[in-house]
């Protein structure tokens, strides 16, 4: 199996250990010139040369949304921050966060209750 590795971070053991637990053996393809740009992660999710798309990083909802909405469906790495460098997988921003595990980013909606 093929995965297109879309961050800024190369992956690390925690990263490759929950991609082959889950899909066996893995080739990883690591685009470094990708530019964050929702037009250049379509445009290389869409592409042929791999079999999963992998995106690692802190987004905003919006961007979430517009990704969905274009119709791709790449693997979204859950991080939770964490308060020091010690505990966590990636650093983003001056703030640190921990991988938590995969998951496939298949929409996104606004729930709202009755005030």
């Amino acid at each position: 199996m093929k995965i297109l590795w879309l961050a800024k971070h190369p992956p690390q053991d925690v990263f490759l250990k929950a991609l082959r637990d889950k899909f066996g053996n893995v080739a990883v393809i690591r685009d470094v010139s990708l530019s964050q740009s929702l037009e250049e992660i379509v445009r290389r999710a869409r592409a042929k040369d791999h079999d999963e798309t992998v995106l690692v990083g802190t987004f905003p909802m919006s961007f979430l949304v517009q990704i969905a909405e274009c119709g791709v469906r790449p693997l979204i790495a859950d991080l939770r921050p964490v308060p020091h460098k010690d505990q966590s997988h990636i650093e983003e921003n001056g703030k640190f966060f921990r991988f938590v595990r995969f998951r496939r980013l298949t929409g996104v909606s606004l729930d709202f209750e009755e005030v």
